[in-house]
């Protein structure tokens, strides 16, 4: 019997020492949740078309340079500032160009920029030639969206080969 009183002493000073570890595990829980979930600082978006795109897009992250046959439409966004980047497929890539010289985009050079980046998030779509510098380039200023805010620089990129475009916006 004393033994066994023993046993029971060490079982519950065992678990007496771990009064912390569930509060631990499911802090640690929310704060990876909220890293990618709906707390993260990086809202994406997904559409099939230009349409369904232009219909949830009303605060304008997209840039008007969606051509009608626009798919696979992917927007990420900065909740907190006008940080943008988004890609889509098309097979009209002149379209694309003429909506640049519309909103007075020029040629640019240089990589688009690095694809968006959060632990925990994969954002393989975005692809590496934009980051590289290998496809057409184009640049064009955005008026600012609130007598507050700033004009934004996008940055278009073009591979017409593949009929991918993307862009990325910084204030």
């Amino acid at each position: 019997m004393l033994e066994r009183r023993s046993d029971e002493t060490r079982r519950c000073s065992f678990f007496a020492g771990m009064k912390g570890a569930p509060t631990l595990v499911v802090a640690s829980f929310v704060l990876v949740a909220a890293c990618v979930g709906p707390f993260s600082e990086l809202q994406e978006q997904q559409y099939p078309s230009a349409d369904a795109a232009k219909a949830a897009d009303p605060s304008g992250w997209i840039p008007d340079i969606l051509p009608a046959d626009s798919t696979g439409i992917r927007l990420v966004h900065r909740v907190d500032s006008s940080l943008t980047w988004g890609c889509f497929n098309t097979r009209r890539t002149d379209d694309v160009r003429a909506s640049l010289r519309r909103l007075h985009g020029h040629k640019g050079t240089g990589p688009i920029g690095s694809r968006p980046a959060e632990i925990f998030r994969d954002f393989s779509w975005w692809p590496a030639s934009m980051a590289e510098g290998s496809t057409e380039a184009w640049e064009l200023v955005e008026p600012a969206a609130c007598a507050g805010c700033a004009p934004s620089n996008v940055r278009v990129g073009i591979d017409a080969a593949r009929g991918a475009v993307c862009f990325s916006r910084k204030p």
